[in-house]
């Protein structure tokens, strides 16, 4: 799992970028307290700060061409998917300072939340070679789905206000006139076709806030968990998020879950999905296949234990 070198240095120089809207926190006062800390610890650092179909990609490159080995993204999983897709084929190791809505892979991979923690995680990360996920030819690193959860990240995305609250009032805005979506999925030799009230690829196991899709789900097994929601009574919707919350999702008869290294997925027309919480509209057939040990990421000491 992890580079076998129990004597990882901290880096001398790295490069960070900032989502200036991730969560509800002011990207100014964070990129103080990062600079203090940097500063502590000997590590030069620039400072980018991202928006979509901005030069994230040509940054990155710059900075590889310079030397840099270290990227930090400040943000949450679709800014942690907007850096890391740029550091795939590299020896270029990410790390996360998670302050996004959710932080689905950061909570799996038990990186701390805290920024007073980043310190001592710096001393002493260690680095894990990741999975990760295609879906067509854009990577995933936490989950991508069709179905409800993608029309939740539609919503989400219209949203001013971010943060758990808001999150959970567009769910429920949602949920109430949603109609599931029929797929065919072809997969190792075998061939469902149903609606489904939501299909989520899970490379770790939760979307964020510890809404656990699929609770026994590994970045480092060489695996996708293909989760499979059925439709539900309406009647039933609190126990579902219960369930969910409680990383008990796999007792509900609505809930299926198989672990593949490719699937073929078939659906009327193009539509809506999610990569990492961001959403987009792609063709109606799609590929999906996890590429192992892609990525280098920084985790704790914790993650092992």
């Amino acid at each position: 799992m992890a580079i076998p070198d129990s004597k990882i240095k901290s880096p001398s120089r790295i490069s960070v970028f900032i989502n200036p809207i991730a969560g509800r926190r002011s990207s100014i006062p964070i990129q103080g307290k990062l600079d203090e800390i940097f500063n502590s610890l000997g590590i030069e650092s620039s400072y980018y700060f991202t928006e979509p179909d901005k030069g994230v990609g040509d940054i990155i490159e710059s900075e590889l061409n310079m030397g840099v080995k270290d990227f930090i993204v400040v943000g949450g999983d679709g800014t942690v998917n907007m850096v890391a897709m740029h550091l795939l084929g590299n020896k270029a190791n990410l790390g996360i300072v998670p302050v996004g809505s959710g932080n689905g892979l950061a909570r799996h991979l038990k990186i701390p939340l805290q920024v007073s923690k980043l310190p001592d995680f710096i001393r002493s990360h260690k680095i894990l070679k990741m999975d990760y996920g295609l879906i067509g030819d854009l990577p995933f690193f936490c989950t991508a789905g069709l179905g409800f959860d993608a029309k939740v990240a539609f919503s989400f995305s219209e949203q001013k206000n971010r943060g758990l609250s808001n999150y959970l009032k567009v769910i429920l805005k949602d949920f109430a006139d949603y109609k599931s979506e029929t797929l065919k999925i072809d997969f190792h030799g075998k061939s469902i076709s149903s609606p489904f009230f939501m299909t989520t690829f899970a490379n770790s196991a939760q979307f964020g806030n510890n809404a656990y899709i699929s609770p026994g789900a590994s970045v480092h097994d060489g695996l996708l968990d293909m989760c499979l929601v059925s439709p539900f009574p309406k009647i039933k919707a609190t126990l579902m998020g219960q369930l969910l919350m409680s990383g008990s999702i796999e007792s509900s008869r609505h809930y299926e879950m198989f672990r593949i290294k490719e699937a073929v997925i078939t659906r009327d027309q193009p539509g809506m999905i999610h990569i990492d919480g961001d959403p987009l509209v792609m063709p109606k057939k799609l590929v999906v296949k996890v590429i192992p040990s892609g990525l280098n990421v920084w985790v704790p000491d914790e993650y092992f234990s």
